[in-house]
């Protein structure tokens, strides 16, 4: 992901991403994506102890998806936008929207 200096960078969520998209195939496959490093690996397991240690949901295994999503958006620094209430609270994690 590469960040613009005019614009600020966020995570879009799918649930957001879907809604401004209706059609996504086309507009999946031209939208950035964010790649599985070791900063996120790190920032995955982080947040999961986090999460378990302070007994917020997002810890759940029904929630492993979401828990990627979350630390993908904390290893680089940036909010997430969405409005999946799941997020709110989670340690380390700036969100817009939720």
């Amino acid at each position: 992901m590469t960040r613009s200096s005019s614009r600020a960078a966020v995570l879009v969520d799918t649930d957001v991403f879907s809604i401004l998209y209706i059609d996504t195939r086309a507009k999946l496959d031209s939208a950035p994506t964010i790649s599985i490093d070791s900063g996120v690996v790190d920032a995955y397991a982080s947040l999961t102890a986090a999460c378990r240690r302070v007994g917020h949901a997002l810890h759940d295994k029904i929630h492993t998806g979401d828990r990627w999503i979350a630390a993908c958006a904390i290893s680089k620094e940036v909010p997430l936008l969405s409005l999946d209430g799941i997020y709110a609270g989670a340690p380390d994690l700036a969100l817009l929207g939720g």
